[in-house]
């Protein structure tokens, strides 16, 4: 992953999902803001910060274009965004909207795909997990982090790899 620029970001990263996926976002939201970054890695390289804070994640219910600016606006203040994927985020036009702006400030690196339900490029009817813009948009392909397939807390310390930009997991 290359250096982003050296700007400051109000956030570590916003979580995208869908409004069915809530309790994942949730979860992950409150996981990564409260979850203390080892010593021994913090030793190791200065830039490591002791936690991940703070995490956006939209709980307005609001909609329209006041919104949409709002949401653009916290999405250029964070360093990731983290995809909630599912089935149900695939077929969220509002998940859509928020990785096409992300993906359009070039920074397509720093999407991490955290995968709850659902596969990447399904072949069966209803089981897609990437929204449209992960699917089509991308100048490779997105390697999603899957619950399935690691469980829910090896899932959550890939995520924190990611975001750390370490591959020390």
């Amino acid at each position: 992953m290359g250096m982003q620029d050296k700007r400051a970001y109000n956030y570590y990263a916003f979580i995208s999902y869908s409004r069915k996926d809530e309790p994942w976002a949730e979860w992950l939201q409150k996981r990564l803001e409260t979850y203390r970054i080892p010593a021994m890695l913090r030793k190791q390289n200065l830039n490591v910060p002791q936690k991940l804070y703070p995490v956006f994640r939209d709980k307005t219910d609001l909609a329209g274009g006041k919104l949409l600016e709002m949401l653009h606006e916290e999405l250029d203040s964070s360093q990731y965004l983290i995809v909630i994927c599912s089935p149900n985020s695939a077929g969220s036009e509002w998940v859509d909207k928020e990785v096409r702006h992300f993906m359009k400030s070039g920074r397509e690196e720093y999407i991490i795909p955290f995968i709850v339900d659902g596969e990447p490029a399904a072949r069966e009817e209803g089981q897609e997990c990437y929204p449209a813009a992960l699917r089509t948009e991308g100048e490779g392909e997105f390697l999603g982090i899957g619950v399935k397939e690691l469980g829910k807390e090896k899932a959550f310390l890939r995520v924190v790899a990611a975001l750390l930009n370490e591959k020390v997991f």
